[in-house]
Formats: C-alpha cells, structure tokens, sequence
C-alpha cells in the first residue's frame, strides 16, 4: 500500500513538473494549463512558489546561491565516498534536474522536489520550517549579579555600564585597561545555538562556541592571568613574559605565555587543548606535558594521550566551517545539537559510530547539511519542529 501511495504521488509531481516546464516555454496545452491550475489551488504556499519562481531577481539570488554551495573545496571531500552512491544520487537529485531544464539556462532550484515528495522547498522559500545556524548572543553576568543580554539585535549595541569598563558592539564583548582598586569576577554564558567573541583587558582573544561558559576577571592583578572555561573557546593570548595566562577546566590548567590553541571541555565529552601556535603545559593530577604546535592532548578520566593532528580541523568553526575528519555520528549530532538548539533522538545506537567526513559550511540552514550527510552514508535524517530524529536508510 505505501509503495503504491510513493507511486501515485511520483506521478502526481511528474505531471507538476511538465505542467511547469511547458507553462515557462509558452507551449502549454489546456490539459497542462488544468493541472496547474489544481496544483495553485491545493495550497498557498505553492502559489507562493510560482510567484517567487516568476522574480527574476529571485531566481538569480537562487542561482548564485547554489554556486556558493556547490564549491569545489566542499564537493572534493565527499566526491570520492558520493561515487559508490551514484544510483541514490540521481533519485534524490532527479527533481532539481528537472527544475534546471525546466527553467532553462540561470535558473537553479534546490530540491525543489525532495527525495519522498513530503516536503517542497527552494532556495530561499520558507515553504518547509528550516532551523537557521547560531548567530552571536550571549549573557553576561556582573559579579552584582546584574544580567545582560548582548547580541546584534540589542538595542544596546555599544553600551557601557557604570562603573564598568567595557563595551559590547553585538558581537565582541571588548574590555578596556581601566584601573581599579579592585578586580570584578564577570560570567560570559553562551547559550546552544549561539556564539561570542571576548577581548579581555590584556588584549587577549577569545572566541567562544555555543552552549560555554567562561569565568574571568574584568582586569588582571597579580601574577597570574586567568580564566575559568566550560565548553569551547579558541584562544589567541596577548604574550607578557611576567603573567602566565592559565585556563583553568574541570580539574585540568593549560598554561601560556603567548599563543594560539583551541579548548574542548564540555561535560560528559573527552577534553582536548588543540595548540596551532607557541607552546602550552597542559596538566591535570595525572600528568603535565608540554605541546608543540599541531600536538593536541586529550583526556578522559585516567586517559591521558598526546597525538599529532590537524589543527585547521580543531578550529574550522572559528572560520566559519563545520570540519568532520572520520568524526563518529555521535560527536557530529553534539555539535550539531548546540549550534543549532536542536534535539537529538537516535533511534539505533549501532549508528553512533557511523563515521563521518566532511567540510561544511557552518552558517548554512539545517537541512542542506544534512542532506549532504546523508549523501555519504547509509544514515537517514527526519526534522520535526525542534527534533531531529536519526534513523538508519
């Protein structure tokens, strides 16, 4: 019965399709004409889209779009593990084929039919709900306990506080050398699906990752500089020979001088200190060790190790790219989860250690990142509002 359904509704979008293509060449029979006709009149939203698809402004923003998606840099890394797929590759591209000869030379859909006919969508529609990527916002809380909130929508892009010595243009929290009798401990909170730059007193740099939480003083007295992180920061710490800057993480310190490295310390999740520049000491009660640039020391609970990696990997999402390097789908769904506050429901635990590779980029909307997982897998995604729902093809 459902195959039989499946079919019906492949026919039903073949003869949307010719009725489409023969209305846009001005050779429409009455027939035709009917069909499209009834297909405007199941819905708004399909009268929204045949709108949308006769602005040629629109159709041009689609199709530079579709350029920039379709990059060479992003298609080379899963070009190879696409080619043994090629046969699901032409079913679930099929549609948007038709919608490239439909509309003849400049006009490029994606998927404007999916794979199943559940949903219809085109670059730039907001005919299915789609999930948009994190943006900067964050929370900071004063040591008075005082609560605000920043990010580019504030109304209080620049503002300062009294007695406060820092100002907030919508993506940089940026504090300045103002002197003091004494130092505030101040709480910068990222929220999942969010993101925040933190220019400390010093001149340090710090870029947090969403759902992280980091502790630090609004100026740095004393001998050491320091901060307290849960979650992700990449770090690119001002150097002053006379005040180590130490990064304190559950029960582990990375110690610096002046240097560039990434922090991974998000609870029920392995730690890792990624250094790309400069030298660190990374200790826990275990162990102190020492890295070199392109060295990265993980630890959970009594394991300790130190290998060799790619760094650009470890800090991609600093330049705008999901980056996943033979990552298992369970280290992917936790990344996914807090940049783009979605649920997680995996339906097959065997699925968790489905590996996967790819680059990607980190601004685009939920759906085409995981149409192009799918792509490389025989693992199968299903949104539903808020929920993403894992299953195996």
């Amino acid at each position: 019965m459902r195959m039989m359904k499946n079919k019906l509704a492949e026919r039903n979008r073949s003869k949307i399709v010719r009725s489409l293509l023969e209305y846009f060449t001005g050779e429409g029979d009455p027939s035709q004409r009917e069909i499209l006709e009834n297909w405007l009149g199941e819905d708004e939203k399909n009268r929204v889209l045949f709108e949308q698809l006769n602005d040629e402004s629109y159709v041009q923003e689609g199709v530079e779009e579709f350029r920039r998606y379709d990059s060479r840099e992003g298609w080379q890394k899963v070009e190879g593990r696409i080619r043994v797929r090629r046969r699901r590759l032409l079913v679930r591209w099929s549609y948007a084929a038709s919608v490239i000869i439909l509309f003849g030379v400049g006009i490029i859909a994606w998927n404007v039919f999916s794979e199943r006919g559940e949903k219809t969508s085109v670059v730039h529609t907001v005919l299915q709900e789609d999930i948009a990527p994190g943006s900067s916002r964050a929370i900071l809380v004063l040591e008075s306990g005082e609560t605000i909130f920043l990010g580019r929508e504030r109304d209080s892009l620049t503002r300062g506080v009294t007695g406060e010595s820092f100002v907030n243009d919508g993506e940089r929290l940026i504090y300045s050398g103002v002197e003091e009798k004494k130092a505030k401990i101040h709480t910068l909170q990222i929220p999942r699906g969010g993101e925040y730059t933190l220019c400390l007193s010093d001149g340090t740099k710090i870029t947090l990752n969403a759902n992280s939480k980091i502790q630090y003083p609004d100026r740095f007295t004393g001998r050491e500089r320091w901060v307290e992180l849960e979650g992700e920061a990449y770090f690119e710490v001002a150097k002053d020979s006379g005040h180590p800057f130490v990064v304190r993480s559950r029960g582990a310190e990375v110690r610096v001088l002046g240097t560039s490295f990434n922090v991974k310390s998000y609870r029920g999740e392995a730690q890792q200190t990624t250094l790309v520049e400069g030298a660190v000491e990374v200790a826990n009660e275990q162990r102190k060790v020492r890295l070199m640039p392109g060295e990265q020391a993980v630890w959970e609970g009594n394991d300790f190790r130190v290998r060799e990696v790619n760094t650009a990997s470890y800090t991609a999402w600093t330049k705008q790219r999901l980056v996943f390097d033979n990552e298992p789908l369970e280290g992917v769904l936790k990344i996914l989860q807090r940049w783009y506050d979605v649920e997680i429901c995996i339906e097959n635990p065997s699925l968790k250690e489905v590996r996967f590779t790819a680059d990607l980029p980190r601004y685009e909307h939920i759906k085409k990142i995981l149409d192009l997982l799918e792509m490389t897998t025989d693992v199968k995604f299903e949104l539903n509002e808020n929920v993403l729902s894992v299953k195996k093809e």
